[in-house]
């Protein structure tokens, strides 16, 4: 989830909403902007496999809305990596201190987050109570749940809420290993997932169910994590729930009671979407306009077509990839169907038929 946020004195930045991050953070870019000084530095352990350190800087403050945040040591993150994966700009990340202090209601529909004082919510709707369970500082929520792999039992699981990320179930390396999910999942397509620190490799799954608290989300995709660093290599959770799951609900998060509450949205009985292309896309320049191949999964449509690493795409079916987007193109090939890209490769200009199928 993006929103447009103020730092100290900045203008409206985008930044992403994260209850993963402990911190809440500005990009290089940013600081320099502002010229915040750099104080201690500190390792980052992001959802990449890739481990930063960086620095600091100190009494932050973040005005979110009409709300306000003094992030006592914030991070000062080398974002560039990062939006090239996702596609778009992002200067900012406000972290679990909103969270902590706030009741945070996400409406996805409405594309509207409303900040309420947790000493007067008083909840009189009908939505499943998820409890949450937090660490003592509150920078991590998880819930108790199970998942049904597709041709396994149903495995109890600790999941981690991650509004910060785009996959529906991620289930981290060495719960993935114990249950040998990678071989009792079915058909599985290699890919990689992404974040702060990077990318790490994945096998995307459909799972049979996930469930968490009373709600079960019935065959999400999970991303069965093969990292051997980063936050997905680790054990103190067994995965997360993310946005691709989140958003079939109104979500309304609730520290100060330990819960979340689900209500059900207008996507509620949508089924989730998957890559049906075998494409993972970057883009680079500085308006992230251009939209390259930066990995290609084995017997997919994708290598079917003739395309290679490297190879930037210009169009699709005549609308220019620059106008689509990062975002635009992924979507697209979320949909079965036939596309005819233009692609520049090595100098010259050349045409190609990808034909996207159901993968998992």
């Amino acid at each position: 989830m993006y929103l447009g946020v103020r730092v100290d004195s900045s203008a409206v930045v985008p930044a992403v909403l994260d209850n993963g991050a402990s911190v809440s953070g500005v990009s290089e870019t940013l600081a320099d902007r502002l010229t915040l000084g750099r104080g201690a530095r500190a390792p980052l352990v992001g959802n990449g496999a890739e481990r930063l350190t960086i620095a600091l800087a100190r009494n932050v403050i973040f005005h979110v809305g009409g709300a306000s945040l003094t992030e006592p040591a914030a991070a000062i993150v080398p974002m560039r990596p990062f939006v090239a994966l996702e596609g778009r700009a992002v200067d900012a990340i406000v972290g679990k201190d909103l969270f902590a202090r706030f009741v945070v209601d996400v409406d996805y529909d409405a594309g509207r987050l409303t900040l309420r004082n947790p000493r007067s919510f008083d909840y009189r709707g009908r939505g499943e109570i998820v409890p949450l369970h937090l660490s003592r500082d509150r920078s991590r929520a998880w819930m108790s749940g199970t998942v049904t792999a597709a041709g396994g039992g149903t495995i109890p699981v600790r999941l981690g809420l991650d509004i910060g990320t785009y996959s529906a179930v991620r289930l981290y390396a060495p719960f993935v290993r114990e249950h040998a999910l990678a071989t009792t999942s079915g058909t599985t397509i290699e890919s990689y997932g992404f974040g702060l620190g990077g990318e790490f490799p994945v096998a995307l799954a459909r799972l049979a169910a996930a469930s968490i608290g009373a709600v079960t989300l019935e065959r999400p995709v999970a991303e069965l994590s093969k990292a051997t660093g980063g936050a997905t290599a680790g054990t103190d959770v067994d995965g997360t729930i993310g946005g691709a799951a989140l958003r079939h609900f109104h979500v309304i998060i609730d520290f100060a009671r330990s819960r979340m509450i689900l209500e059900p949205g207008r996507e509620i009985a949508a089924p989730f979407a998957a890559d049906m292309s075998g494409l993972l896309l970057s883009a680079r320049g500085e308006a992230l306009d251009t939209i390259f191949v930066r990995h290609i999964a084995s017997g997919s449509p994708a290598e079917a077509a003739g395309l290679r690493v490297g190879d930037t795409i210009l169009s699709v079916d005549g609308e220019p990839a620059a106008r689509l987007g990062l975002d635009g193109l992924r979507t697209s090939f979320m949909r079965s169907g036939r596309y005819e890209l233009g692609i520049e490769r090595a100098g010259a200009t050349i045409k190609l038929i990808l034909a996207t199928r159901l993968l998992i």
